[in-house]
This record gives structure tokens, C-alpha cells and sequence, in this order.
């Protein structure tokens, strides 16, 4: 099947599916109880090639069509009082192809379990399975998470909740914010306990309205060091982001640094940047991304280089609806994985495109 045809026939899914739409509103179910959902639903097209330059030869590793359900969030939070409440929420994934052999793909797990405390606009605690600093807030000024991860998830520098404890709060009129965590490390699909745990934080600025100015780190083993573990393996990763937008419009770019050591010293070395935005005009709108990284291992004279691209339209059918048309595309140079440089000149290429949607209620 070639692009052509399968952009015609997920433009005209999305039409039928966008006309059979109809409004959806959060559910306040008491004056304590708040229950909601969040879904993105898609159908791709998918195309993964490898370049072997030894050879001068080029290999389709696959190519397929298909729906998805990305992801399917369900979240229930309780109001103690105005002081504490409790959140949970399920998340619905597509397990394959990183737990083969399991008897159904899609599997049902938590995502976030927490209680929070407020104890002032400048003070609240979390405990239990939350939020990490970064990514949730990055996903909220990116604002397309249903078509992509946000830079750091993308590349698998961090996980976006983890099971620990953390305190936030803004200062300043609300000028300053921080947030900050103390967790096992391993991610929510990892619970368990390690002999260290990990830290996660960042500052975020607004010297005007519109603009964000944040700084983050982590640090830590992400829940591998282990009595077992001979020679485990720390990181440390650096973030910076400037961000300038309003409720129609937005810019943004981040620039990334990672290091990885073990005992014997500095492993790995990842550092890159991206640009990203996005427009809306009415019911339209349009978005952009950038990736670049470029990761150089110890026992490598050589980079793996990727570069990662979005661009699409996109389309509100009707509050909580949104329906978009993307390509997203990714090029590694000097190696056909992502954080390992396994010959010089050897490239993977994936090419996808389709139509996503994200449900909200």
C-alpha cells in the first residue's frame, strides 16, 4: 500500500469518525468526587528501512498498516477536604513488542496512585505513584502527546511517574514554581525497592506572561542498583527549556544532557536540542517538531546521530475530540539503534503517517 492511498483513506476515516462526534464533559459526580478519561486512537501507516553501507544495500525491516490504541487513561480523584485528596488512575497499553509472549498485547495497569497534601500555594507533598517534574509539564506546553512523547520520553531518558515521595509549590505570585522528587527510580512499571533511590527536579520561571524558563536534573541508578548488580550504572541527566505562547499559539525549544558511569567511569554521552510549535485558528490548527540527538558510547570512536521530525494539521470536532493528520519520521545515522553507534555509515530510517485522535471526557 503506498502513501497516496493510505493518507485518502484516513482522511476519509476521520471525516466519518469526526461527524459521528458529539460534545463530552468532565463528570463531577459529587462535590468530592471527580471522574474523567483520556484516550489517543489512531490508525498509521509504518515503514521501517535500514541502510548497511558495507554492502551499499537497503532493507525494509517492515512495513505495515494498522488501528491503535495508544493509550486509554481512566482517573478517579477524591477530595478529602480542601487540604488532601487522592488520585488513581488506570492506563490501557499495547505491551507489545517489549513483553513477547504475553497472551493478550493490550494490558490494564496503574499509571498514577498518590495521595497530595496542600499545605500552602507554596507547599504540597505527594506519596505514592506520581507525576515526575518534567514530562507532564513539558506535555502540557507541547500539547500534542497523543501524536508524540515529549523529548526526554521519546528517548527514553525518563519515565513519567514514578513510585516515591515529592513537594511543589509557586511563590513569588505564582512567578516561580518548583517541583521536586525523591523515587525508586524504576519508573511505574517497576515498583520495587533498590539500595538507591533516585532524585528528580526542576525550577520553572515566568518573568512574563506566556513565557516558561525551567531548569531540571535527574540523578540516580532508575532502580538497578542491586546487591546482585557487579558494576551498576548511574545517570545524570541536565535539561533547559524556553517556551513563549498564548491560548492560540506557541514556541519552544530544549536543550538535553545525559551521562551515564559506572565504576569504571563515564560510559556514555548524550546531548542534543529541539524546536517545537504550534497555532490554532478556531477549530484548526497546525504543529511542528525538531529532535536532534547525538549519543557517543566509551567503547565507540564514532556518534550515532538521530534525527526526529513531526509536522501535521489537525482538527477539533468537538470539545474533547480532536482529530489529527501527522507524519513523524526518524533518521539514525551511524547505527541502527538508538543509543549504541554499531557501524559508521549504517542508517535506519521510519516513516510514519496517519490519522490520530485524542478522546477527552
Amino acid at each position: 500500500m503506498n502513501h497516496l492511498s493510505t493518507i485518502q483513506k484516513i482522511w476519509l476515516t476521520g471525516t466519518v469518525l469526526s461527524l459521528s462526534c458529539s460534545p463530552v464533559y468532565a463528570e463531577k459526580v459529587t462535590n468530592r468526587l471527580e471522574m474523567n478519561g483520556k484516550a489517543y486512537i489512531g490508525l498509521q501507516s509504518n515503514k521501517v528501512e535500514n541502510f548497511t553501507r558495507a554492502t551499499n544495500t537497503t532493507i525494509v525491516k517492515s512495513n505495515t498498516t494498522g488501528a491503535s490504541v495508544d493509550r486509554f487513561y481512566f482517573q478517579a480523584k477524591y477530595h478529602i477536604n480542601d487540604a488532601w485528596y487522592g488520585r488513581i488512575t488506570t492506563d490501557v497499553n499495547n505491551e507489545q513488542p517489549n513483553n513477547i509472549g504475553l497472551k493478550r498485547n493490550m494490558n490494564v495497569f496503574l499509571k498514577y496512585a498518590y495521595v497530595e497534601g496542600k499545605f500552602s500555594d507554596e507547599l504540597q507533598m505527594r506519596l505514592g505513584l506520581s507525576h515526575t517534574p518534567w514530562i507532564d509539564y513539558e506535555q502540557h506546553l507541547w500539547k500534542h502527546r497523543y501524536v508524540a512523547k515529549v523529548y526526554s520520553d521519546y528517548f527514553k531518558f525518563d519515565d513519567s511517574a514514578d513510585y516515591g515521595i515529592g513537594l511543589k509549590g509557586k511563590a513569588i505570585d505564582n512567578m516561580v514554581e518548583y517541583w521536586f522528587t525523591y523515587t525508586n527510580g524504576g519508573g511505574y512499571g517497576k515498583p520495587n525497592a533498590s539500595q538507591s533511590m533516585d532524585v528528580n527536579g526542576r525550577v520553572t520561571v515566568h518573568p512574563i506572561k506566556g513565557m516558561d524558563i525551567s531548569g531540571g536534573f535527574r540523578s540516580g541508578y532508575r532502580g538497578k542498583k542491586l546487591l546482585a548488580t557487579v558494576n551498576p550504572v548511574k545517570e545524570d541527566l541536565n535539561q533547559f527549556l524556553i517556551s513563549y505562547g498564548t491560548d492560540t499559539c506557541r514556541m519552544g525549544s530544549n536543550f538535553l544532557t545525559r551521562k551515564k558511569k559506572d565504576n569504571t567511569g563515564t560510559i556514555q554521552t548524550d546531548s542534543g536540542y529541539n524546536v517545537w510549535g504550534w497555532a490554532k485558528l478556531g477549530k484548526y490548527g497546525v504543529f511542528g517538531r525538531y529532535d536532534f540527538l547525538k549519543s557517543t558510547p566509551r567503547v565507540s570512536t564514532f556518534s550515532a546521530k538521530t534525527v526526529h521530525y513531526i509536522a501535521g494539521v489537525e482538527y477539533d470536532a468537538a470539545k474533547g475530540m480532536t482529530f489529527s493528520i501527522a507524519l513523524d519520521a526518524t533518521r539514525i545515522t551511524n547505527g541502527q539503534d538508538k543509543w549504541i553507534a554499531t557501524a559508521l555509515g549504517d542508517t535506519s530510517k521510519s516513516t510514519k503517517i496517519g490519522l490520530y485522535s485524542q478522546f477527552k471526557f
